[in-house]
């Protein structure tokens, strides 16, 4: 019957929206991990000389690639 059908395609969806859920809270994870990293190296540099125009645009790109993170994460619940 179509309407178990259906049914049964949403229980395997369910399952994989939480599979897909648990690596993307993991990948989250690895990601602000990677991000924090970069911004001590640039902050590192920072505290011995000025940085360069490269080194100053590189580091606003990881700000605000952490808050996009920071944010992901509030949603997820993570």
């Amino acid at each position: 019957k179509p309407d178990y059908v259906l049914v049964a395609k949403l229980k395997a969806l369910k399952e994989k929206l939480k599979e897909w859920s648990k690596t993307a809270q993991g990948n989250l994870g690895t990601q602000k991990q990677n991000v924090l990293k970069q911004l001590a190296e640039l902050e590192d540099i920072q505290e011995n000389r000025t940085l360069r125009p490269e080194e100053i645009t590189s580091k606003t790109t990881v700000i605000s690639e952490f808050e996009d993170i920071a944010k992901r994460e509030e949603i997820s619940g993570g």
